[in-house]
C-alpha cells in the first residue's frame, strides 16, 4: 500500500517532523505494509532531502504550474503524458498512491496568508489533482476557519465538499465552522497526531538537565507570526526581554529560547530568538541549536523544562504531551482549542491585546499553581492520545475499503 503525504517542511521547523513522524507511526500501526511519500515544494526540496533518510520517508517535488491541471487532465482522459520530468514525477507518485493525505496543521484559516483569488485559488490545487486522478483525498488533522474573507471562503468550502472524502479537524470550532460553510464531507473531531512525537534525549537535552539540577528551566518558544501580529512595533520582542528578565528574578531561571520555523528571509524565528538574547544577560538565557535537531530531539529539550510560554502550537503540543504546564501566546483559535482539550483554557494570552503585566502575572500564577496544573494536564493526556489513535484507525478503515473497492472493480 502506498500512501502519499502534502504539508510537512523537514527541514528547519518543528510542526511538520512532529506531524509526518506521528502520522506514520500512528497510521502505520493500523496499515502495516504502507509506504509514505512524502510531497513538499520544489523550492524547499533542496534543504528537505538532507532530512529525508533521518526521518524515513522518500520524497518528490510539487510545484504549483498552469501545466499541473492540464497535464492531469490529459493524463486521466487520455492517457497523455506531458509537462516537466518533475510534473511527472509527481503524477506518476499520485497515481501509485492508494489514498493521498494532506497533513498540514492548519489549512484555509483568513488568518494566514492573503485572501487574493489566486493564493486561494492555489491553497487547495493539490486535492483537485489528487481527486481528478481517482484518489481517495482525507485531510488529516488540522484547525481550519474562520471563513469570513470572500475568497477564502468560496474555496474552502469548494475544496472541502468536492475534493476531499474525509476530514480531521482538531476541535468541535473547526468542525462548527466547516459544516456552517454548507460542507457535508464526514468530518471526524479528533486531537493533533503530534501528541504522539516520541521525545529522545540527545546531548542537548542532556546538557539542559544538567542545569536544571540547580535551577528551574523555562522554555520560550518565540514566533515570527506573533511578531508580525503585534501592535506596537517591537512590543512583542520588548515583552519577551522583559519576560526573561521576570523569570531570572522572580524564580532565579533559565530560559530556553526556542526557534521552531528558521528561513532565511524576514519570517524566521530564529531572529526574533536572537533579538531577544541580545537584550538580556547572557548567562540567564539560552537559545536552543533547532536547525541541527530532529523534532524528537527538539522535544527531548522542551521535555527539561518546568514550564513553557510558547507563541509556537507544536511547542504547546509538546509540553502539553509531556505533562507541562504551558503559557500561551495564540494569534487563532486552534491555541484555545488545544489548551481547552486539557482544561487549560485560562493560560492563554492573544496577541491582539498582549499586555505585558498580564503576560507576567499570568506566569507568575501558572508557576505558582504548576503541580495541579501538572496533574490536571497528566489526567487528560491518554483520553487525547486515544483521540488519536482512534481517528487513525477510522483512516486506516477508510483507505482500506477503498482500495477493497477500486480493487473489485477493476476485476
Amino acid at each position: 500500500m502506498k500512501i502519499a503525504c502534502f504539508g510537512a517542511r523537514l527541514a528547519d521547523n518543528l510542526g511538520g517532523p512532529s506531524l509526518l513522524v506521528a502520522t506514520k507511526s500512528v497510521v502505520g500501526a493500523f496499515l502495516p505494509e504502507a509506504e509514505f511519500t512524502l510531497i513538499v515544494r520544489a523550492k524547499e526540496m533542496a534543504g528537505d532531502l538532507a532530512w529525508a533518510e533521518r526521518y524515513g520517508v522518500k520524497l518528490e517535488a510539487y510545484q504549483i504550474s498552469p501545466w499541473l491541471p492540464v497535464a492531469v487532465y490529459l493524463r486521466r482522459w487520455f492517457g497523455l503524458q506531458i509537462g516537466s520530468e518533475q510534473i511527472k514525477r509527481l503524477i506518476r507518485v499520485l497515481e501509485e498512491a492508494d489514498a493521498v493525505m494532506d497533513i498540514w496543521g492548519i489549512a484555509f484559516a483568513d488568518s494566514l496568508g492573503s485572501n487574493s483569488f489566486l493564493i486561494r485559488l492555489t491553497d487547495g490545487l493539490h486535492f483537485w489533482l489528487a481527486k481528478r486522478l481517482g484518489k481517495p483525498v482525507i485531510k488529516y488533522t488540522a484547525d481550519m476557519g474562520p471563513f469570513k474573507q470572500r475568497w477564502n471562503r468560496i474555496f474552502a468550502r469548494y475544496y472541502l465538499q468536492h475534493t476531499i472524502d474525509l476530514i480531521l479537524a482538531r476541535d468541535e470550532r473547526t468542525a462548527g465552522d466547516i459544516r456552517d460553510l454548507g460542507v457535508q464531507t464526514p468530518t471526524i473531531v479528533a486531537a493533533d497526531t503530534a501528541f504522539l512525537l516520541p521525545a529522545e534525549s540527545g546531548d542537548e537535552a542532556k546538557s539542559v538537565a544538567s542545569i536544571r539540577r540547580h535551577k528551574p528551566v523555562i522554555g520560550l518558544s518565540v514566533s515570527y507570526q506573533a511578531k508580525n501580529r503585534e501592535k506596537t512595533v517591537g512590543s512583542y520582542i520588548s515583552t519577551m526581554v522583559h519576560l526573561v528578565d521576570h523569570v531570572h528574578k522572580s524564580v532565579n531561571g533559565m530560559v530556553l529560547l526556542i526557534p521552531n520555523e528558521i528561513s532565511s528571509g524576514a519570517n524566521d524565528d530564529a531572529r526574533i530568538a536572537e533579538k531577544v538574547h541580545e537584550q538580556v544577560a547572557g548567562q540567564n538565557c539560552q537559545i536552543v541549536p533547532s536547525p541541527r535537531l530532529r523534532a524528537q530531539e527538539l522535544k527531548g529539550i522542551i521535555q527539561q523544562c518546568d514550564l513553557v510560554v510558547a507563541a509556537r502550537y507544536h511547542t504547546i503540543v509538546a509540553a502539553l504531551s509531556l505533562g507541562i504546564p504551558t503559557l500561551a501566546i495564540g494569534w487563532h483559535h486552534k491555541y484555545a482549542g488545544v489548551l481547552d482539550r486539557f482544561g487549560q483554557e485560562r493560560w492563554l494570552c492573544s496577541i491582539e491585546d498582549l499586555q505585558e503585566r498580564e503576560l507576567l502575572e499570568k506566569f507568575d500564577a501558572l508557576w505558582a499553581d504548576r503541580q495541579a496544573q501538572t496533574e490536571q494536564i497528566r489526567r487528560n493526556l491518554e483520553p487525547v492520545k486515544q483521540l488519536v489513535r482512534d481517528a487513525a484507525e477510522q483512516v486506516g478503515r477508510f483507505i482500506q475499503q477503498r482500495t477493497f473497492a477500486d480493487s473489485r472493480s477493476l476485476q
